[in-house]
Order: structure tokens, then C-alpha cells, then sequence
């Protein structure tokens, strides 16, 4: 929130304008994953931002004055900005269903799954969703939480910086960066946090469409692991053949894939706009186990995909059109 706030004195327009002028572009994300060999996991808050070289030195004061003197009294600001997360959030149910509805699965297998679906899934709709009701009465409470996450998470100890640059820029960077880590506070120690209580589950969510977003989520290995390249390349085989042929050309779904991403350390089924639910898991379930009991021959990977052609299936049925009688 700290980054659609003002700063230093400066209101949010006038930190806008600062940034508008001074970089080419400036945002953040919340990242959570397993190290290559799974032996750990991390948890960041990755900001970013790109600057024309004559310009580095204004962009890193306004870096500097985001996360030492960010301002977090504009409660109207405040308010506004928990309308629009709210919004996104609520309009991107129904084009990315099946990411929610993967996420909401994966949850219960890794805690980097579980982080993942808490700051960027329905967990995080629902939190927002309330602290955006509930904003008049519980405002005071929610700024002081947004101070103690700021002391715990702005200081000098948790800082990594990446700069993609010439050595030109690098110098530039170097020469510049030293106003940042002066200005940063010393860290500040943490509660210990408890790790969550994961158990697979069976997850019924209602989503308002007429047609559903499937998702059958499996453990899997790290980056390191012999079998990861393998898994890679049967999920890509898995979505442009099996699942392509029986949840989209027979199901009538518009989309039906796999996918494998280590970091997570889960292996997905999915279904986009799907009009069988009991149907498509039932699909997954077989194709897993047949797929356990499958050996693939070399030359089943030398083309990059295997998916019919548009002219040698049959048209596809609409999924809203499949529900109809």
C-alpha cells in the first residue's frame, strides 16, 4: 500500500508525478517459493523500477523516500486503494478462474503454495474484501498494523539489490544507493511465525458463471531433482494431447492443461470454463495413473506440440451451451 501513498512530504499526486517523471516504470510484487533443491523456501516483497542513467539518481531518492518516510496517515487515500485492490481481485475471478481455483488446491500441499494463495487468492480477496467493509470503524487498527509491518520489513537487513545494467549504470547505482542503506533502519527482530497446518483437502467454491474452473493439484520435486526436466515435458504433453482431446474437444471446455512449477513444488490439472466438474476429476485421476505407467518413447518429444489441427476434429461444443438442455 506504502507504494500508492505519499511521501517526504509529498501527497500521492505529487509522489506520482515524481515517479511519472523520473522513472520508466515502478511497482512490487509478493514472491514465495522453494529454493532449487527445496531445502528451504523464501518469502519477498520485490520492488521495481527502470530509470534513463540521468535520471538514477532523482529515481533512488524517491526509493529512499517510499521506504524510509512513507506516509501512511491518508485514510481517504487509504480507502481508495482498498476499493481498487478489492475490484481487481473481484473482476479476475471469471477470466482467471482456473489460477484461483489451482491455487486454492496447491494451499494445502507446500507452505510456498499456502503463502501464495493467502497474498494473491481467495484468502486474499476475502481479507481485503473485509477490511474494506469494515474501513471506517477499523481504520485506526488497520494503519497501526500497516507501521509494524513497514519497522519489520523496510530495514537494512532484509535489503538485496539486483541492478541489470552496463557498467556505466552499475557505477552509477553504486555511487547513488549509499543515501538508501544510510537512511534505512537497523533490523528490527520478528516474532517467530507459526508454520501452517497442511492436509490435502476437496474444495467446493461458488463462483458466480454458469460454468466451472477445475484444478486436481499434486506434490511434486525441486528444480534439482532428476525427474523435474521429465515433469516439464509431460505436462506440456499432457496439455496439447490427453487434456486438449478430452476436456476441451469432447468436454466442451474451453481449456484443459497441466502444469509443473517447482518453485511451488506442485504438479497441476486444470480446466478453464469447464461444464463437468465430477467428469474432468475423474479425467485427471485416470490419466494420472495411466501417465505413472507410461514409458515414452524419445521421438514423442521432438515436436513441440502434438495437438490436433482446428480441421481434423470436430467443432467444439460452447461450455454454456453444454449446460443447456
Amino acid at each position: 500500500m506504502t507504494t500508492g501513498m505519499g511521501a517526504a512530504g509529498f501527497n500521492y499526486e505529487e509522489m506520482a508525478k515524481r515517479i511519472a517523471l523520473k522513472m520508466g516504470g515502478f511497482g512490487y510484487d509478493l514472491s514465495t517459493g522453494f529454493t532449487a533443491d527445496a531445502k528451504a523456501s523464501f518469502q519477498k516483497i520485490i520492488f521495481s523500477f527502470s530509470a534513463l542513467y540521468r535520471k538514477l539518481p532523482e529515481a533512488i531518492n524517491i526509493i529512499t523516500d517510499i521506504f524510509v518516510e512513507g506516509d501512511l496517515s491518508a485514510k481517504a487515500r487509504m480507502r481508495d486503494l482498498l476499493s481498487e485492490r478489492k475490484n481487481n481481485l473481484q473482476s479476475a475471478i471469471v477470466p482467471s478462474g482456473h489460477i484461483f481455483a489451482k491455487r486454492a488446491a496447491g494451499a494445502a500441499l507446500t507452505v510456498p503454495a499456502y503463502r501464495d494463495e493467502q497474498w494473491h487468492g481467495r484468502t486474499q480477496l476475502r481479507f481485503v474484501q473485509q477490511k474494506a467493509g469494515s474501513f471506517e470503524s477499523a481504520k485506526s487498527d488497520l494503519q497501526e498494523k500497516l507501521h509494524q509491518l513497514k519497522s519489520l520489513v523496510f530495514n537494512k537487513e532484509n535489503l538485496l539489490i539486483n541492478i541489470t545494467a552496463d557498467e556505466q549504470g552499475v557505477r552509477l547505482v553504486r555511487e547513488n544507493i549509499f543515501h538508501l542503506l544510510q537512511k534505512l533502519p537497523a533490523n528490527k527482530v520478528a516474532q517467530e511465525q507459526k508454520q501452517p497446518q497442511l492436509a490435502p483437502v476437496y474444495a467446493g467454491i461458488a463462483v458466480p458463471t454458469s460454468v466451472s474452473y477445475v484444478a486436481s493439484v499434486l506434490k511434486a520435486p525441486a528444480y534439482i531433482d532428476p525427474a523435474s526436466a521429465m515433469l516439464m515435458l509431460a505436462s506440456k504433453e499432457l496439455s496439447n494431447s490427453y487434456l486438449y482431446k478430452h476436456i476441451r474437444v469432447q468436454g466442451g471446455a474451453y481449456g484443459g492443461m497441466s502444469s509443473f512449477d517447482p518453485s511451488l513444488g506442485l504438479f497441476s490439472f486444470i480446466s478453464y470454463r469447464d461444464p463437468h466438474i465430477a467428469q474432468t476429476l475423474q479425467i485427471f485421476k485416470t490419466r494420472r495413473l495411466s501417465f505413472l505407467k507410461t514409458k515414452w518413447p524419445r521421438a514423442t518429444w521432438k515436436k513441440p506440440s502434438s495437438a490436433p489441427s482446428a480441421h481434423s476434429i470436430n467443432p467444439l461444443i460452447l461450455p454454456d451451451a453444454a449446460t443447456r438442455p
